[in-house]
């Protein structure tokens, strides 16, 4: 929460660094959020760590630790000049990036279209939908699915321009009225033996995670940083733009240099607190441009 609303939103000065005053924090609205492109790397080495009998406890402490050491490469980059970060991340690099981080997600939405991301790799049945329990991919799922997309275009096609600026919310509230009025449910499913040899959950925080240090996972971390760098940069030009603030003001350069500063910074206390580095998120661009236009 320190992050979310200080460090994101608030830019504080630091110090002066060869006659360039540094801040952190972007100054700007901005959201922060696990990266989820840090996933398949802390699956990959998890799952190493764990082949080589390394408790997968203490393994993901050890990829923790090493995340936490990366984070530091987005302290080197934040107190680059803002003509070198603009020469390095230009709006053409960075656009496409995020067009194809998004683009990314299309196959874990599709999943979640189906019924749900884990009933999609493990399970027959969907679970977890309230009352309902269909198989994957089951007609109401996909049929739902499209309720939520047609309305998308219709609220496009004839709604105001307020209307246009929340269709996504419209859309997703009129799903979910679809999805409460209705009575859909499947055949349940128990696996009671599951259940029975299932151990207890306990929270990951009541535990105490040894941080380490794993090698082979530093040039992977390494080149994701650079990607959530390249996002944050990206994010933090379109919050400029929707925002209606000039790009090319020594402000816009500060903002990058204190958010650059914030999402690592943000990304080892997060390392602290047992979860994955965090990124901006472009989400709030939207609300930026609905205000805007009020």
């Amino acid at each position: 929460m320190f992050c979310y609303l200080l460090l994101s939103v608030m830019q504080i000065p630091l110090f002066s660094f060869k006659g360039r005053q540094l801040f952190i924090g972007s100054g700007v609205l901005s959201v922060f959020g696990t990266s989820f492109t840090f996933l398949p790397i802390f699956e990959t080495a998890i799952g190493q760590l764990a082949d080589d009998g390394t408790d997968r406890l203490d393994a993901y402490g050890d990829v923790l630790g090493t995340a936490m050491l990366c984070g530091l490469l987005e302290v080197f980059l934040s107190v680059l000049p803002a003509s070198v970060l603009k020469k390095l991340f230009p709006p053409l690099v960075s656009g496409i990036s995020v067009t194809l981080i998004g683009a990314s997600l299309v196959g874990t939405g599709m999943k979640y279209w189906g019924g749900g991301v884990v009933c999609a790799d493990f399970f027959g049945n969907c679970f977890g939908n309230g009352e309902v329990i269909l198989p994957y991919g089951s007609s109401q799922y996909i049929g739902l699915g499209f309720v939520v997309i047609i309305t998308l275009v219709v609220v496009e096609m004839v709604g105001s321009t307020f209307m246009k600026n929340c269709n996504v919310i419209i859309a997703l509230l009129f799903g979910y009225l679809i999805a409460g009025v209705t009575d859909w449910k499947g055949e349940p499913y128990v696996d009671n033996d599951a259940i029975a040899d299932a151990e207890p959950i306990t929270f990951l925080w009541v535990k105490t995670v040894n941080l380490g240090f794993y090698g082979p996972a530093v040039f992977p971390l390494l080149i994701a940083y650079l990607v959530t760098t390249v996002e944050t940069v990206g994010d933090l030009g379109a919050t400029y733009e929707a925002s209606e603030l000039d790009t090319d003001s020594e402000e816009f350069g500060s903002s990058i240099q204190g958010g650059l500063l914030a999402d690592s910074v943000c990304s080892i206390l997060a390392g602290l607190f047992t979860s994955m580095p965090n990124t901006t998120f472009s989400q709030n661009n939207g609300v930026i441009s609905m205000v805007s236009r009020m």
